[in-house]
This record gives structure tokens, C-alpha cells and sequence, in this order.
């Protein structure tokens, strides 16, 4: 599956001009002794303590906020590494960060560029949603998080549904699930569009994940080490500040206060509004029955998809990687201007495009950044982009040639 995505000539100068600089990126950060990956660090110290058998959660694995606050069964995808030494896991770590981000650009460029020809409008397109969240990319990497690979790994899961390979899909759904619970949101647009086999596979490989624990740990531990993941989940906002959710949006224009709970609620009232809106826009068909899609329902499942997770960070307390979670939205909204040459969607776009690709305080430097970061310029740019992909997604119409057209998809198959 990887080899068909660097078959054509712009992938292959894509993957080159990529993994040059990150080759870049970490020599000078092994120079400047700056090659950390702290939240790889997390990773690779709590899975050889679960190895041990010694204390994971609550224990701080380096930075202030360095806890391990993910599955028990998480940590089983990173013994490999735990048996290497650090230096040499985390040069591993680095270049599969790496090699995802080629990936991952290539992935969405292709969705949207299936039959296109000009090998310079894709490669181009790439580079334009690399520099949409470069500085995002940058800080990821520098960190060794998994918020890169979890959007990879759910592009995956997208495209082996739409493929009919269900278990494949169900797999990497859990693992996602299991590594971030609020990936559960997915579930919404796969029983909108009717991917039913997948769904059901998830929550078994899910199942199997957390029995995994207990097969290997035993019964004591696997249901010590499963509260204890509770309680860190629920303690991880408690250190945390935003100035990007939509509470802080409120407090800041409108001074208006949302509780925490009341943003969790709000997040689910707005998902359930999405799910209505793209249900009507294919007419109330889908719902309650495996179906195989058309391109036109491709393209809106692809939307109403990662749609739910480009919402997480801007109604929950998270991190500020995870705003690398609207790429596939700014893809969507570049698609449009692209196909449309529209010099409206382009004003648009082009203000909250800039508010997520130059968030970063290397570039405005201090003064500058606590201002931009106070205004909560990075999540109001994640919602109008939002917005865009939605009204633009909400408003595709099957072509002349595609009125008829289903995809040519193979029966049920899970050979990758």
C-alpha cells in the first residue's frame, strides 16, 4: 500500500525534499544537544517500568508534565523500542515521526488529486499543507509526540473503510481509540455512512487490547493499571491552560464564561449538529445499513471524518500539537480554491490559514506571541477553517459523470 503512494514522480521529490530537512533538523538538533523527545522519553521510560513491573502512572518520566496518561495497552506498540537504548530508540522514533509526515501529505494530496496529471499541482499542494502546519510539525517532532502518527493511522483507518477492508480499519481505529479516547468520536461518521463492519471490528480489537493487559500482567494489575489510566486522564486538563477553547474564545470577545463541562457538552451538541446537517445533505440515506459510496459521499464522509477530531483541542484543554489535527480541513478548504479559483474562499481562508501556520514563538518572538496566544488566534482560526470545509462539504454535488458513478470497490477484503 505504501509503494502506490510514491508511484508517481512529485511523491518521490516530496519524500526527498522532506526527509532532507528533517535529516537537517536533527543534526543540528544533535549538535545543540537539543534532541530530546520528551514526550518520547514518557513513552519509552513507562513502557520499560511496565516491563518491570514497576510504577506508570503518576510518576513523572521528565518534564513538569512529563506523566504517561495513555492505555496500558498503548505501551505495548513501543516495547520494540523499549529493548533499544534510548539514543538509538529515539533515532528510530525521529525518522518514523518523519517518514509519517511524507505520508500523511501524500495521503490527502492524492484523496483529493486522484486523476489529476500535473505532477506540479500535487507536488505544490503538498509543500502548501507542509508549511500550513510547519511550525506545529517542528515542536512535534522536537517533543517525539504521537499526535502525527495518530492522524496518519486514522487516514488509514478512513481509507481501508472506504476499501471495504473492515478489519484492517477496525484495528487502527482502536489503536487510536485505545491511545486517545476521544478518537470514539469517529464512530459518529462510520455509522452515518454506514461502515458498520468496521465499527463492530474496532470495539472487538478494542476489547482485545484491553485484555491484552490482562493475559500478560494478570487480573490485579491489568484492572490497578486501568483506574489508574482513568484517574490520569481526568487529572491531565488539571495542569493545563488554553487560551485556543472555545471557553477562552467566549471570555475573550464576548466575556462570557463556559465551564469545562459545559465546553465537553457543547462539543457533543455540535457533533450531533454536524451529523444531522451532512445526513440531510445525502439525502437521510446511509444511516443504519452498509452502503458503498459514492465519490460525492467519499468526499463527505473524508470531512464529517476528521472534522470530529479538528474540533477536540478547540472545545477541550489539550496541548497545542493537536491543533496539527485541521490539516485535513485546510486540505479540504485548498482543494476548493484550487477546482474553483475562487478569490473569496481564498480571502477567506487566507487570515485563519495564517493564524495556524505562524503560530509559534520563534517567529513573532515573546512580546508578540503572549499577544497572539491571549487572543486565541490559533483556535478561532481552527473554527473559521472548520466552518469553511463544512459549508464547502455540505455543498458537493455529484458531477455530470459521477451522478451514476459508484467507486469500483472489491468485495470484503482485509489483505492490505
Amino acid at each position: 500500500m505504501i509503494r502506490q503512494y510514491f508511484s508517481e514522480p512529485y511523491s518521490r521529490w516530496l519524500l526527498v525534499l522532506i526527509l532532507a530537512f528533517f535529516i537537517t533538523m536533527f543534526s543540528f538538533e544533535f549538535i545543540n544537544e537539543r534532541l530530546w523527545l520528551n514526550d518520547f522519553r514518557v513513552f519509552y521510560d513507562a513502557c520499560n517500568a511496565l516491563l518491570a513491573d514497576q510504577q506508570v502512572y503518576g510518576k513523572n518520566f521528565g518534564l513538569d508534565t512529563g506523566f504517561y496518561k495513555y492505555s496500558p495497552s498503548t505501551l505495548i506498540l513501543f516495547v520494540p523500542l523499549a529493548y533499544l537504548p534510548y539514543s538509538l530508540a529515539m533515532s528510530i522514533y525521529f525518522f518514523l515521526l518523519s517518514f509519517a509526515v511524507v505520508l500523511l501529505l501524500n495521503s490527502i494530496t492524492q484523496f483529493w488529486f486522484k486523476k489529476e496529471k500535473n505532477q506540479q499541482l500535487k507536488f505544490w499542494f503538498s509543500i502548501f499543507l507542509m508549511l500550513s502546519i510547519a511550525v506545529h510539525l517542528i515542536r512535534e517532532l522536537h517533543l517525539g509526540n504521537t499526535n502525527l502518527l495518530l492522524l496518519l493511522l486514522c487516514f488509514y483507518a478512513f481509507n481501508f473503510s472506504i476499501k471495504k477492508k473492515s478489519i484492517l480499519s477496525g484495528l487502527l481505529l482502536a489503536i487510536v481509540i485505545m491511545t486517545k479516547p476521544y478518537f470514539g468520536l469517529l464512530f459518529l461518521p462510520l455509522i452515518l455512512f454506514g461502515k458498520w463492519r468496521t465499527l463492530f471490528s474496532s470495539v472487538l480489537f478494542i476489547l482485545g487490547l484491553m485484555l491484552s493487559i490482562f493475559l500478560i500482567k494478570g487480573f490485579e494489575i491489568g484492572i490497578t493499571l486501568h483506574k489508574e489510566w482513568i484517574i490520569s486522564m481526568t487529572e491531565h486538563s488539571a495542569y493545563l491552560t488554553s487560551a485556543q477553547t472555545i471557553s477562552s474564545l467566549a471570555k475573550t470577545y464576548v466575556n462570557f464564561e463556559i465551564s469545562t463541562i459545559s465546553s465537553m457538552i457543547l462539543l457533543v451538541i455540535t457533533i450531533v449538529v454536524l451529523f444531522l446537517l451532512f445526513w440531510q445533505s445525502i439525502g437521510f440515506t446511509g444511516l443504519f445499513k452498509s452502503k458503498i459510496l459514492n465519490k460525492t459521499e467519499e468526499r463527505k464522509f473524508f470531512v464529517f471524518y476528521f472534522l470530529t477530531i479538528a474540533l477536540v483541542p478547540v472545545f477541550l484543554i489539550t496541548d497545542t500539537e493537536h491543533f496539527l489535527f485541521v490539516l485535513p480541513m485546510i486540505g479540504v478548504v485548498g482543494y476548493q480554491i484550487v477546482l474553483k479559483r475562487s478569490e473569496l474562499l481564498l480571502c477567506l481562508f487566507g487570515l485563519p490559514w495564517f493564524f495556524i501556520a505562524s503560530y509559534g514563538g520563534d517567529l513573532w518572538g515573546n512580546e508578540w506571541f503572549k499577544i497572539i496566544d491571549s487572543h486565541g488566534f490559533l483556535g478561532l482560526g481552527t473554527l473559521i477553517i472548520c466552518a469553511l470545509a463544512t459549508i464547502i462539504s455540505l455543498n458537493f454535488k455529484q458531477g455530470k459523470n459521477e451522478k451514476d458513478e459508484i467507486s469500483q470497490i472489491p468485495k470484503e477484503t482485509n489483505n492490505p
